[in-house]
């Protein structure tokens, strides 16, 4: 081969890669808006009422997602995926944080992406903890959610009261969250 062609090989391969990298670039920022763009729809529920979602729980069997939350004076949900370490994380932040112990909170965990509800593990105490499964996608359709871990308190009228998205910021809405219940206490 000719000193020439090497040097044509060479300009057509660094412009290939050139191109290759822009659109990698360009795949990274137009996913970067979507992430964006998601995480300002999920904040946009504060201060509304926490859309009617339907979930599968444990044994099969189709609820409201809110209807969890009944008779509780608020419902903390945290939406995981299976596999994610963050969620696993600030599931084990979760199960330790003492307000949690408070008979008035209800808390769903709901997986989400998950079709198959067998073998799963049940957290905390089986009355006021839901490990629930969001097989048809609402977190996505429904709220505009794509990233997990993501915690909603809801209130009694089903007012969302607080979103915390991502694992450092719902571990830190733990802490943000417990003076509300340390004087919030039902009459029944």
């Amino acid at each position: 081969m000719s000193p020439p062609s090497r040097r044509f090989l060479a300009i057509v391969a660094l412009m290939s890669f050139a191109l290759l990298l822009a659109s990698l670039v360009g795949l990274t920022r137009r996913e970067r808006e979507r992430l964006d763009a998601s995480i300002a729809r999920l904040r946009a529920h504060r201060g509304t009422p926490f859309p009617d979602i339907l979930v599968r729980t444990d044994d099969g069997r189709t609820s409201r997602l809110v209807a969890l939350g009944e008779g509780f004076d608020r419902l903390i949900v945290v939406f995981t995926r299976s596999g994610c370490p963050r969620c696993q994380a600030l599931l084990e932040d979760l199960e330790s944080w003492k307000p949690v112990a408070d008979p008035t909170i209800a808390v769903a965990i709901v997986e989400v992406g998950t079709a198959d509800v067998s073998d799963r593990r049940r957290s905390g105490d089986g009355s006021r903890w839901a490990p629930v499964f969001d097989t048809d996608g609402a977190f996505a359709t429904v709220l505009g959610g794509r990233v997990v871990p993501v915690m909603m308190v809801v209130d009694r009228d089903r007012t969302v009261r607080a979103v915390y998205i991502g694992e450092d910021e719902s571990r830190n809405g733990l802490a943000w969250i417990d003076p509300p219940w340390a004087t919030s206490r039902s009459g029944r």
